[in-house]
């Protein structure tokens, strides 16, 4: 999400955000709810909350945010293309899913090495 993206990255929130919704002669895909989705998780801080009961967990600042996992894990709850953990190794190779809940590519979790 928007403001859960990770303070290093070099690029602007008007990248990431849809700014308008209107036809297209493209290809759309069924998970067009996600972005809508990962806004109300915003907007109810729900995610924020989260950060604060389980942000001081993490040993280190690597990898991502509690709030950034909690979001994708969300989404990929709401998602339910797939019930298997493995499948956040696939969606890291789609940059259509990573634009959808509006992040990048490079944040989304790699569960597999």
């Amino acid at each position: 999400m928007s403001n859960i993206r990770n303070s290093t990255e070099n690029c602007t929130l008007s990248q990431h955000r849809i700014s308008l919704i209107d036809t297209t002669s493209d290809c759309l895909t069924s998970r067009g709810g996600l972005v809508h989705f990962g806004r109300h998780l915003e907007d109810i801080a729900l995610l924020a909350h989260l950060e604060r009961l389980f942000g001081s967990i993490r040993k280190n600042g690597e990898g991502l945010s509690v709030q950034a996992l909690s979001a994708q894990i969300f989404c990929f709850m709401v998602d339910s293309t797939s019930r298997h953990l493995t499948y956040f190794d696939e969606l890291r190779q789609d940059a259509g899913y990573a634009a959808l809940i509006e992040t990048t590519p490079r944040r989304l979790p790699l569960l597999t090495r």
